[in-house]
């Protein structure tokens, strides 16, 4: 290299250099505020002011993303990447990112959408309990260190590990694209109102009902107007995976379905998303999960559904709580202790001779107690994780009720279908078998079996999920908790 190149690579580093150091400057003078809270740069507001300047601070405010060109892309294209999370790059200055000239406001706007995305991608857009309805206390990420990560590499690396690491979240990812493909070719027709549609009719309700289908891939071949067995079993389809009863008759509750525009469906995936996000990255290596509005449980090894059931919940009025706990130990035969509240308001009113014939007794104190045995409330085994909401899953003697496609009956435990099979599952690695499981069951008095690993629990509430077969399941929004929740999710990020 010749004198002259040298000096010139030597010239051009000191006016990059005087750049920088002009850029700090205008970011230090930006950063002197004793007001967080209100903090505005070009016309934005920041979000995470107090995280950003203790960053540069610790750099002594030396620029992030000026000096390097190809980080500020990464940016961006991360950015844009929210909608594949159903989050909105508006809410990440992007627009304004793509139009701000001055240096140091590039800065702080950049560092601080960096900030707040990882927040929601770790934590969810929507904190608020109320809303949520969900009972988690997470701890936040240390944002300032994933910003340190970002400044010296790919700001896409620096949060991947806060994403829900579960297989399903990308599935729902994945449904989300589709469905946004369905609303971008104009969605789907409506099913006109009128009789019930079943095999053997035809008409052009039928052709509707054809083409309906077809949209979401439930039918082959929207062509025709005849009701045929290949519509059968495609409509069937479309009811098992919108929990209704799979009949084959388009009656109202189906037609309703039905009429969901694919607008609608794209919102409640986009809020199913968040709702993945309000968990830990990874649910456990062995956990059970419950989803409520699904009306279903299942014993998860490695992310792999392997024992799945049907559930029954709390009703709208007395709605099982969402919250994530350990299952710690086993109670066969256990007794019943009755609430105060329904012993005063459903079990006295009844009178003495119910509760003889319902082996209940009275207790000092006038507490109330169902006796194991058959028709005990509980069944025959409950599975534990002391909690403040008192709940816990639990047998039943009321077995015809999980033959109904809604299951929203208890007083806010949940009950569940395979309770044996669930049991001898927890306890097989300590040496149990199915005969033992029955063995304790069937006695006159409690036995308590602990856990030699406390086995996590998650008690959830999705309304749209994928499930392990590729199937794109939606739900009733039982508790009417979706509206809050896509409403906070869309509310302008101020």
């Amino acid at each position: 290299m010749n004198r002259f190149a040298v000096v010139l690579l030597v010239m051009l580093g000191i006016a990059a250099d005087v750049r920088a150091q002009g850029v700090a400057g205008a970011v230090r003078e930006l950063l002197d505020s004793d007001d967080w809270a209100s903090l505005r740069v070009a016309g934005e507001h920041v979000h995470a002011a107090e995280d950003v300047a203790e960053v540069y601070r610790t750099r002594d405010y030396a620029p992030i993303w000026t000096p390097r060109p190809d980080g500020l892309q990464q940016l961006l294209a991360l950015l844009r990447d929210a909608e594949s999370h159903g989050l909105r790059p508006s809410d990440y200055h992007y627009q304004a990112l793509m139009g701000v000239d001055d240096p140091a406001e590039l800065e702080l706007l950049a560092s601080d959408a960096f900030v707040t995305y990882a927040l929601h991608l770790a934590r969810g857009k929507v904190r608020e309990e109320r809303i949520a309805g969900w009972h988690v206390d997470r701890p936040d990420p240390d944002l300032r260190a994933r910003l340190v990560r970002a400044a010296e590499g790919d700001p896409a690396s620096a949060v991947a590990d806060l994403l829900p690491q579960h297989p399903g979240y990308d599935r729902l990812r994945a449904a989300l694209q589709r469905y946004r493909a369905i609303v971008r070719g104009g969605g789907w027709p409506d099913v006109p109102d009128g009789p019930s549609l079943r095999l053997g009719d035809s008409g052009p309700r039928v052709a509707a009902l054809r083409a309906r289908l077809a949209a979401t891939g439930d039918l082959a071949s929207g062509g025709g107007d005849a009701f045929d067995d290949e519509l059968d079993a495609a409509l069937r389809r479309f009811q098992s995976r919108h929990g209704l009863d799979a009949d084959g008759v388009a009656g109202p509750a189906t037609r309703a379905a039905l009429n969901v525009s694919a607008a609608e469906r794209v919102r409640q995936i986009e809020l199913n998303l968040e709702r993945w996000r309000w968990l830990e990255p990874t649910l456990g290596e062995r956990y059970v999960l419950v989803n409520i509005a699904g009306f279903e449980a299942g014993l998860y090894d490695d992310d792999r559904l392997t024992l799945g059931m049907r559930a029954i919940v709390g009703t709208r009025y007395r709605r099982t709580p969402i919250f994530s706990d350990e299952i710690r130990y086993i109670v066969f035969s256990p007794y019943w202790n009755i609430p105060a509240s329904i012993a005063r308001n459903e079990i006295r009113p009844k009178g003495q001779s119910y509760m003889r014939r319902n082996n209940i007794e009275e207790l000092a104190g006038g507490r109330l107690r169902q006796r194991p045995g058959p028709d005990n409330s509980l069944g025959r085994v409950k599975f534990m994780f002391p909690n403040r909401f008192n709940v816990y899953l639990h047998d039943t003697p009321a077995r015809e009720l999980f033959a109904r496609s809604a299951r929203s009956f208890s007083h806010g435990c949940i009950r569940l279908a395979k309770p044996l099979a669930l049991a001898e599952a927890l306890l097989r690695g300590q040496g149990w078998t199915m005969d033992e499981v029955e063995d304790a069951t069937g006695r006159s008095t409690p036995r308590t079996v602990n856990l030699d690993e406390a086995v996590p629990v998650h008690i959830l509430y999705w309304t749209a999920w994928v499930d392990e077969n590729g199937t794109v399941q939606f739900r009733r929004d039982l508790y009417g908790r979706d509206p809050a929740v896509l409403r906070a999710l869309r509310q302008t990020n101020e």
